[in-house]
């Protein structure tokens, strides 16, 4: 007797529905579902138990900032993880924060002390 483990699910929240990358890479692998509209992002997150959101950068930052809200009030309980996807093709793609004057580094937890001094050397200069 075989069991069949479930494949991950991977919630996409892409306004652009002909674009396919990098989402197409993902099909073999996890379980996709688009959504184009995101006032149905709720309904989405409540219906389905997701182990990622991917979400586009095509929104404005304003956008972005309210559907991130959304996606934390929805997973009060439990820290969903989020993947940015800026369409290099779209003008108005961007990530919020990093029209700051190009004065936006990225650190995480695990980084070192040599690349903290470099992206904290690199903003004050």
């Amino acid at each position: 007797m075989s069991v069949t483990l479930e494949a991950p699910a991977i919630l996409v929240l892409e306004p652009n529905q002909n674009l396919t990358v990098p989402y197409q890479f993902l099909t073999s692998s996890y379980q996709l579902t688009r959504l184009h509209d995101p006032l149905t992002l709720v309904d989405e997150l409540s219906r389905k138990q997701y182990q990622l959101v991917m979400l586009s950068c095509s929104f404005s930052s304003r956008k972005l900032l309210q559907l991130l809200e959304t996606i934390n009030q929805a997973h009060r309980d439990t820290l969903l993880p989020i993947a940015l996807v800026v369409d290099l093709h779209q003008p108005y793609s961007l990530v919020p924060g990093l029209n700051w004057a190009n004065k936006v580094g990225l650190l995480s937890s695990q980084s070192d002390a040599a690349s903290t001094q470099l992206v904290v050397k690199q903003l004050i200069d």
